[in-house]
């Protein structure tokens, strides 16, 4: 029972005892010795026929630097060095996945922060921008923006005034969804123009003079006037805001007229083309209609001057706002 235990514990303890009583040979792969007699060995107690010898069982060392004289593990095929290669290759793999996945996809080009004028962005300049039609970046990255809505626009105004020069005021805005155009008069009656595209860049040039237009301040101007404008005539129109056109802000060219906003939409019968808009966008209504606010005109022609109010002056009004900075179309509105 003890020896079954011994034999339980030690896998080789039957190759040991045999190789005590002379009948199994344990070689480490050397060369046999001879044998002198030319047949079989034989244990020194037996008497009967030699028999034959029995094939060496070849066993390895364990690899741990054992001697060879004592059992260990079969030999193996070492496969060192391709396991290394393998695992060079894995590791040189899992580094390009890294390299991979750290490099950005959304570049500058491919998010379109290139701005109309050629630059990436822009940045403020002094009141006097930049003259001779000259672009510059708007400062914001990024998509274009609708500038009829009020954070387009406003963003628009804040360039717009940024370029402004001391004692600059703005009296003419056309405002469509990719484009706002400012008419500025400067304080010895030169005329520059502002424009401010969908992405935000503008483009400032001088553009003569600005006749008898006086101007108002652009923080008069509201960034909700647009939108809020388009709306209402829309809904007095029954028609939808995507049929607009552009809008148009003139200030009074006659003293004791009111800056307002002319809506034009196109794709729509005549009568619903064309609105007009009180300054901050809430009053609407078609050209002719009574206001409900009576406008009050003064004329002066050849020294003497005339008040004019109600309708007739809400349509002198209309036609000097449609004849722009014409003076002969102008003067063909006057009675």
């Amino acid at each position: 029972m003890f020896r079954r235990k011994q034999d339980d514990d030690d896998p080789f303890a039957a190759l040991k005892e045999a190789n005590a009583r002379g009948e199994t040979r344990i070689s480490t792969g050397g060369p046999a010795p001879a044998d002198p007699s030319g047949g079989g060995s034989a244990s020194a107690g037996d008497s009967g026929p030699p028999r034959p010898r029995p094939e060496p069982i070849v066993l390895g060392g364990s690899g741990d630097g054992a001697p060879s004289g004592v059992p260990g593990t079969p030999k193996r095929r070492r496969n060192g060095p391709l396991v290394l290669l393998t695992l060079v290759a894995s590791v040189a793999a899992a580094g390009a996945l890294v390299v991979l996945s750290d490099s950005p996809a959304d570049t500058a080009s491919e998010r379109g922060w290139f701005r109309e004028g050629g630059s990436e962005t822009g940045s403020g300049t002094d009141g006097g921008g930049k003259q001779g039609g000259e672009k510059q970046g708007g400062g914001t990255p990024a998509e274009r923006v609708d500038l009829v809505q009020p954070t387009g626009f406003g963003s628009a105004l804040s360039l717009i005034e940024r370029r402004l020069r001391g004692g600059e005021r703005v009296w003419l805005l056309r405002v469509a969804r990719d484009r706002v155009n400012a008419l500025t008069r400067l304080r010895n009656g030169d005329q520059r123009s502002i424009d401010v595209a969908a992405d935000l860049s503008t483009r400032v040039t001088d553009s003569g003079s600005a006749g008898s237009h006086k101007g108002m301040p652009v923080q008069q101007i509201s960034a909700f006037a647009p939108s809020l404008a388009t709306r209402n005539a829309a809904a007095k129109a029954g028609i939808s805001t995507r049929k607009l056109d552009y809008l148009v802000m003139t200030t009074p060219f006659i003293a004791g007229d009111k800056a307002d906003w002319q809506i034009f939409f196109r794709g729509v019968s005549e009568r619903d083309s064309h609105f007009s808009a009180s300054l901050d966008g809430r009053t609407v209504r078609r050209p002719g209609e009574q206001s409900t606010t009576t406008s009050t005109l003064r004329i002066t022609t050849n020294g003497r001057t005339r008040t004019i109010s109600g309708a007739q002056a809400q349509r002198i009004s209309a036609c000097i706002r449609r004849a722009g900075g014409d003076g002969a179309r102008i003067r063909r509105c006057l009675p």
